[in-house]
């Protein structure tokens, strides 16, 4: 009887303690902490046209138009490095020249018609990054006018 519940005993502690998660030492990293979010240059240059364009949204519901003054060349998105995961392709090559292009044309629009080229501008940026990168889409579609 005595030998039973000693080997009872011992079985409950044994998998009582593999239950039990190992504490890491000292200098060991701990999995559970948010780790360091790394940004591609892509993902920087989006960041920086993004701002681009709130001006040229601000500019516009003030009544003041879009100058060829305001074109930035944005061609380093076809070379820049993507985000890991990402497949950087012909199709995604020809979303970025048309944007650069639409973009160019608001620059160079009269003002009658930029509303509708800077909506326009946008549903292009949308349709690429569903195909492409799809997290920030709601916060893009913010940008119509």
């Amino acid at each position: 009887m005595k030998t039973r519940l000693a080997l009872f005993a011992l079985l409950v502690g044994i998998a009582f303690s593999c239950s039990q998660q190992p504490k890491p030492e000292e200098g060991d990293p701990i999995d559970d902490q948010p780790q360091e979010r790394v940004q591609s240059e892509l993902v920087l240059l989006m960041l920086q046209m993004e701002a681009h364009i709130k001006s040229l949204k601000e500019r516009q519901g003030r009544g003041d138009s879009v100058l060829p003054a305001d074109f930035i060349d944005y061609a380093g998105m076809l070379t820049l490095a993507t985000t890991r995961g990402m497949n950087r392709d012909a199709a995604f090559d020809k979303n970025a020249i048309d944007w650069m292009n639409q973009l160019k044309a608001l620059t160079e629009a009269a003002g009658s018609d930029q509303k509708e080229i800077y909506n326009g501008l946008i549903n292009s940026c949308v349709a690429c990054h569903k195909n492409y990168c799809p997290g920030p889409v709601k916060r893009i579609e913010k940008l119509h006018i």
